[in-house]
């Protein structure tokens, strides 16, 4: 059931740890408490034996990693993952038993346990610690990315939407990718606009809106006769090479 895995590189945590121990059993926690100090895992290790313990350690929201029993007296170690996964979705979860089984392990994973060691191979728990760790770290700094991408999305979208000129956005093949809220109160009539030709607004003369910057990669400006729902009128339009940020190459106006 808890087979040796494969020998892969785990950076060690670069900050001491805070690890809180649900255990019944003196014997055990002092076991867990030798290993880890065997396998270098520098940490703080809290104990906890009664549900209230457990939780009121938990809500103090400073922990790194659970080590938990399966079955205690008066605590289930799936009620602990429950109330662990609660009040901190990502916090690692870590099963140390010798009774949980195979059919129980599994079960335990799919409710999101993190990982699990048996008793007789505790060897392994360690490296099961900082693996855990270091997937919690990993997926942190993930969901921040996401969230700075999120951001800086939600601003570029707002600037767009605030521009009070009409900002449209083709690409190579000189088709609307994109406009803002201006564009589509001018013509309302065409909506709606992403997909088709840029030639729409102003049939006679399509070079006016990006064939020139799309063929020379510079800016240019033009003036056009367009028909809006504000009536018809001539327009100012400029033109300027979208670059893709990585490479620099052209992919649109």
């Amino acid at each position: 059931m808890d087979a040796p895995r494969a020998n892969v590189p785990v950076t060690p945590p670069a900050k001491r740890l805070k690890i809180l121990h649900l255990e019944d059993s003196p014997t055990d926690a002092l076991l867990v408490r030798e290993m880890l100090r065997a396998e270098c895992v520098d940490c703080e290790l809290v104990l906890v034996s009664e549900p209230d313990e457990f939780e009121r350690e938990l809500a103090k929201g400073d922990g790194d990693v659970v080590i938990s029993d399966y079955s205690l007296p008066h605590y289930c170690g799936t009620e602990a993952l429950q109330r662990t996964r609660a009040l901190g979705p990502e916090t690692p979860f870590i099963f140390v038993s010798g009774s949980i089984g195979e059919e129980r392990a599994v079960e335990a994973v799919r409710m999101g346990a993190t990982d699990y060691v048996m008793k007789e191979h505790l060897r392994r728990l360690g490296l099961a610690v900082r693996r855990a760790v270091e997937a919690a770290e990993s997926s942190r700094r993930r969901r921040e990315a996401e969230n700075r991408l999120a951001e800086e999305r939600d601003f570029l979208v707002d600037v767009f939407s605030s521009v009070q000129d009409g900002l449209v956005v083709l690409d190579a093949e000189l088709k609307i990718v994109r406009t803002n809220p201006i564009m589509e109160k001018l013509f309302p009539g065409q909506l709606p606009l992403v997909g088709k030709p840029v030639g729409l607004f102003c049939p006679a003369s399509a070079e006016s809106f990006g064939a020139a910057t799309l063929r020379d990669g510079q800016p240019a400006q033009a003036t056009c006769t367009m028909e809006t729902a504000q009536g018809k009128g001539e327009f100012s339009v400029y033109s300027y090479p979208l670059l893709e940020r990585r490479t620099g190459r052209q992919k649109g106006v």
